[in-house]
This record gives structure tokens, C-alpha cells and sequence, in this order.
């Protein structure tokens, strides 16, 4: 007796093998992409700045380590929602060290809660307790927590007492693994004397800046005894006083040595009982000599900073153009100092020119950091700096340069036909890097960091620094142009609806057409 054969059946049988075969090959593939994920790193991160990414700096930095860094990372796990997504972050930034280290980064992630008594243990490493305010129970309440971290290495440590974002984390990482693992820290000579303003007073978020990663020395050019052997670069930080030809050989021997200079040097010094003033301090003849010359103006630009003004009850703000701001397009791209800066606020800035005849310009090069406007117009002899006055009415306007960098053969201004190779950074303001500016633009500190950096450390940690820009200004738009924007705004989505509607009708009456035909 013959049976029938179901060829249907057999299909149905041999397409749920082949079903079984494909989902068994799927989950085959899945678990070894699993494997292969889990033993190789790999992370890919599409922001424009690579703000999740470590940078070659750190890689090489970790790579050539002889010994174990140690990572402890303090994070409690009672914090509010808006820092939900910050241990992820940290986490994702550290395991990148882990892996380009070859296992000589080892990070330990220890919950605070788990001491017996936090407050104390922790404030002994130096890692002090943050208040937050929670809501809970339709109430807010104040709790307490921990975000902070210690880098060891070699029975030294450094304390990082808070993370409150991962923007710098990388720099903060990677300048405390190179100052644990240097032979020695580079010195920057902090001048003092001639009314040089006070930066552990009045820079105090330069001076710490700076601190992290250097060790400050303060300068008295003055004294006879002073000896700049040690130091590594000197900073000028807003003199007042006038240098005598004893201080200025002093400096002149320093720059022939091949050491860099950065001078902050204001042109009209801002005084609140006699108001704007020329700045006379006997260093303009040694400039001159090597090609630079500050002017004793006050630069006004279309390109600018609010200023708030009080109004009886309350402040309003407004544009004030002797606050020039540096936008991007105005830095120089050519220079890694300068060229991953979003903006920078300079008040009261003055002009600076070069002396064209007093630079060997076949050795020496000629770099402008940053610069003003087109737009912009200056005051050299009166001084109006009232914010509601027409400061800009000017009879000319054209680009100003505010911070000028000299490199190569550089001629002493003592020693005839003696030349060395060496650096100059001129910025024609002072103002920018103090407290007093720090809150209204905290970029300033970046890029005072980075001239240090950019001729102290051959530009190392400039890039990691100018990773995370915090500001991205609108960009000065033409009359037209915000005119056409201004109208697209308004009608073009109307236009586009129209257009869509009318298209899709005569496509609608042509169907018809072609289906009645």
C-alpha cells in the first residue's frame, strides 16, 4: 500500500529547518560579534571635536609609562538625574586609557557609602562632600555625595576633589599622570615687581590653571640677587612701573639664553579715580629692538562683550565695543595656540604693530594670534570708555592686532651682532586673564594656558585643552543676508507647504487622467 506524499508538508518542514538553520546562525554570529567586542576595544565617537575620544597626547602619554598608574574614582550612587549620565561618561573616558596603556592604567571604581564613616575618610584624602538639592516626595530635600578621584603613581598622588563634567576630564587626567610621572616639573617665572598685577590675588583661575602643571616661581627683576637660571618661561603679567636698563639687560639676557617671553602689556592703563591714561614703562625701546611695538590706544570693535550697567533696581546689559571679541575666523589657524579657540574678550585691548626693519625676516617669523574686525576704529589720545556714549563714531576703521607671536633669530638689544633663537608672545592687554573677566569669559583662561603651553611644552596639551569648546558664538552676519533669513523664517515654510500641496494635486488629477484613459 503506497502512501500519499504531502508535498506541501515537506515544504513546510524543510522552510522550518531552514528557519531553525538561520536563527541558530544569527545567534552563532551575535555570540562570537559578542566575544570579539568584549576582548577588542573599540569605540566610535561622531562628535565634531572628538569630545569623547582621547587624544593622540594621552595615548602616547600612557603608552610609554614604565610603571602602574592607579585610578580611584569616588561617585555616589544617590546623586540627582542631571549627573545620571556623568559616571557613564567617566567611565567611558578611563576605559580608553585602560586599553592604550597595555593594562599599566588600572581604575577602581569605589562606591563612598561603603566606608564606615565617608565624611571623615574622605575629607582625609581630600576629597570633600558636595551638597545637592533632591526632590523627593514632592519636597525638596538636601543630600549629600561625592564625585571626585585620586591619580597615584609611585607613592605620589594627585587629588581631583570633584567631577562635575566630562569636558576637561582627559586634561586633568593626562597633566596629573605627566606631572607624576615627569623627572622634573618646567618652571615659569612669575614677574612681580614693577606693579606687575598679583595673579595669586586677582588671577587666581590662571594661577591655579597654571599651577596644576607647572611650578611658579615669582621674579623680582629688580633685585640684583634675582637668577632666572631655573626658569623655564617667563610670564609678564601687567606691569605698571617703569623698568630701569638694569631690568631690561636682565630680560634681554634671558630671551638671548633661547628662553620664551610672554608679555601682557596694557597700552592705556583704566584707573577709577582718574580715569584712561597712556602707559609709559620703559620697556617700549627694548620691543622696538626686536621687531614689536605696543600702541597707546584703546581699540573699539563692532565684534564685542556686554557690560552690565546698573539701573536703579535692576542691570541691563549692553554691547560695549571697547570689549572686543576675538571670534574664530579672527584667530589664527595656522598656529595650534590659537587655532581650535571658539572666543576671547579682551578688555580695553591697545593695537600692536611690527617694526618691519628691526626683523631678520628671512630667520624669524611673524605670527598674528588674533586680531580685530575690519570694523574696528581706535582712540589714541582722548579717551572716551563711557558704555553709553556712540564709542564707535569713528573716521576709519580697519583691523587691529591684539596678540603677536615672534620665533626664530631673535637680535639683542645690548650685545651687537649677537642673535639667538627664541620666542615673544605680545598681547596688548592684561584684564582678560583675571578674575574679574573670568565669569563672563572663561575661555580667556584657555587661551593664556595655551600660549604657555604652546612655548614651554612644545604644544602637548594644547589640543586636549581646545577639545571641548564651551562657546559657540552666531557669527556676525550681513545686513542681506540676515534680511533673506529673517523672511525664510517667516514665509518659507508657508512656501513649501504650497509647493507640496500643489504638487501633489496635479499628480492626483494626472492618475486620474491616466486611469479614465
Amino acid at each position: 500500500m503506497k502512501m500519499p506524499i504531502n508535498l506541501k508538508k515537506l515544504a513546510n518542514l524543510k522552510d522550518k529547518g531552514n528557519l531553525g538553520a538561520t536563527i541558530a546562525l544569527v545567534i552563532g554570529i551575535l555570540v562570537v560579534l559578542n566575544f570579539i567586542s568584549y576582548n577588542i576595544f573599540l569605540r566610535l565617537d561622531l562628535t565634531e571635536n572628538k569630545d569623547y575620544s582621547i587624544t593622540k597626547v594621552s595615548r602616547k602619554t600612557v603608552s610609554s609609562l614604565d610603571d602602574v598608574v592607579n585610578i580611584k574614582v569616588y561617585f555616589s550612587k544617590n546623586l540627582p538625574p542631571q549627573f545620571t549620565n556623568l559616571e557613564q561618561e567617566i567611565r567611558d573616558i578611563l576605559s580608553e586609557y585602560e586599553n592604550y596603556s597595555g593594562g599599566r592604567v588600572k581604575t577602581n571604581y569605589i562606591d563612598p557609602s561603603s566606608f564606615e564613616n565617608p565624611l571623615e575618610e574622605l575629607t582625609q584624602l581630600g576629597i570633600a562632600p558636595l551638597q545637592f538639592n533632591v526632590m523627593r516626595d514632592d519636597s525638596y530635600e538636601v543630600v549629600q555625595g561625592y564625585m571626585g578621584m585620586i591619580i597615584q603613581h609611585g607613592g605620589e598622588q594627585e587629588v581631583v576633589p570633584m567631577i562635575d563634567s566630562s569636558r576637561n576630564l582627559e586634561y586633568t587626567v593626562t597633566t596629573a599622570i605627566k606631572k607624576l610621572t615627569a623627572d622634573k616639573r618646567m618652571a615659569i617665572g612669575l614677574v612681580t615687581s614693577h606693579g606687575a598685577i598679583d595673579a595669586g590675588t586677582y588671577a587666581r583661575n590662571v594661577y591655579k590653571a597654571l599651577e596644576d602643571l607647572y611650578e611658579i616661581r615669582e621674579v623680582d627683576l629688580k633685585s640684583e640677587e634675582e637668577n632666572l637660571e631655573n626658569i623655564d618661561t617667563l610670564l609678564i603679567f601687567g606691569p605698571r612701573e617703569t623698568f630701569e636698563e638694569a631690568d631690561l639687560k636682565k630680560l634681554d639676557s634671558f630671551i638671548m639664553s633661547g628662553r620664551p617671553v610672554i608679555m601682557l602689556i596694557d597700552g592705556v592703563l583704566i584707573d577709577p579715580q582718574i580715569g584712561p591714561y597712556q602707559s609709559q614703562i620703559g620697556i617700549e625701546g627694548l620691543l622696538n629692538n626686536y621687531g614689536l611695538k605696543f600702541n597707546n590706544n584703546l581699540v573699539a570693535d563692532t565684534s564685542n562683550s556686554m557690560v552690565s550697567l546698573p539701573t536703579g533696581l535692576f542691570n541691563i546689559n549692553i554691547n560695549y565695543p571697547l570689549w572686543p571679541k576675538v571670534m574664530k575666523e579672527n584667530f589664527s589657524q595656522d598656529n595650534v595656540m590659537v587655532s581650535s579657540l571658539e572666543s576671547l574678550t579682551l578688555p580695553w585691548v591697545s593695537s600692536i604693530d611690527t617694526v618691519e626693519e628691526n626683523i631678520d625676516q628671512e630667520n624669524t617669523r611673524v605670527e598674528v594670534l588674533a586680531k580685530s574686525t575690519p570694523d574696528a576704529c581706535a582712540q589714541s589720545e582722548t579717551f572716551n570708555i563711557n558704555p553709553q556714549s556712540n564709542i564707535m563714531n569713528c573716521s576709519e576703521t580697519r583691523e587691529y592686532n591684539f596678540a603677536v607671536y615672534l620665533s626664530g633669530k631673535i637680535k639683542s638689544a645690548y650685545e651687537e651682532g649677537k642673535e639667538a633663537e627664541s620666542r615673544i608672545i605680545l598681547v596688548g592687554d592684561s584684564d582678560f586673564a583675571t578674575d574679574q573677566f573670568y565669569a563672563q569669559a572663561s575661555d580667556n583662561t584657555a587661551f593664556l594656558q595655551n600660549l604657555v603651553d604652546g612655548v614651554t611644552l612644545d604644544e602637548d596639551l594644547i589640543n586636549i585643552r581646545s577639545q571641548g569648546v564651551t562657546e559657540r558664538p552666531i557669527k556676525k552676519l550681513k545686513k542681506g543676508t540676515k534680511e533673506t533669513i529673517r523672511y525664510l523664517n517667516i514665509f518659507g515654510v508657508t512656501v513649501l507647504v504650497l509647493v507640496f500641496g500643489l504638487l501633489r494635486y496635479f499628480l492626483r488629477r494626472k492618475n486620474k487622467l491616466i486611469d479614465q484613459i
